[in-house]
């Protein structure tokens, strides 16, 4: 499942990401199901760093960038996951660019094959994202 952030540059915000789907998490310290694209955030020191958000598998979420090509913590506690309700919870991070795209994508391994839409929420098939799935509707699908 993914969802496209777009944030405020140049502020200092808080994030609601809502897949309202459960989230996979077979276990405490489970390996990271939650991801994002790279962003430039500026540190507390000044320094600006590429970095991404990734889960813990205790339901906290941590910044991390690479050095030297190995995923380093840069903050081990900027928000929470419940991957029971699928809702992660982003404190005030100020966002300097993204990197590849307008948005950030973050996104998380959804517990079951099946993914529920709720309230007006569009789901989209990104043809051009080669991490997509194939979705194959029934009949009773239209007719609802």
């Amino acid at each position: 499942m993914e969802i496209r952030m777009f944030p405020f540059i140049n502020e200092s915000y808080s994030y609601n990401v809502e897949f309202e789907n459960e989230i996979f998490h077979p276990h405490s310290g489970h390996s990271p199901v939650i991801s994002s694209s790279e962003f430039i955030y500026m540190d507390s020191s000044g320094v600006s760093r590429q970095v991404f958000y990734e889960d813990n598998g205790e339901g906290t979420i941590r910044l991390m960038y690479f050095l030297g090509g190995v995923k380093t913590v840069l903050d081990g506690n900027v928000g929470s996951v419940d991957y029971g309700t699928g809702k992660v919870d982003l404190d005030r991070i100020n966002v300097k660019s993204v990197v590849d795209d307008a948005f950030i994508r973050v996104k998380a391994q959804p517990k079951g094959k099946d993914i529920d839409s709720k309230r007006r929420t569009i789901l989209i098939i990104d043809r051009d994202d080669q991490e997509s799935v194939t979705v194959r509707c029934s009949r009773e699908t239209y007719l609802s």
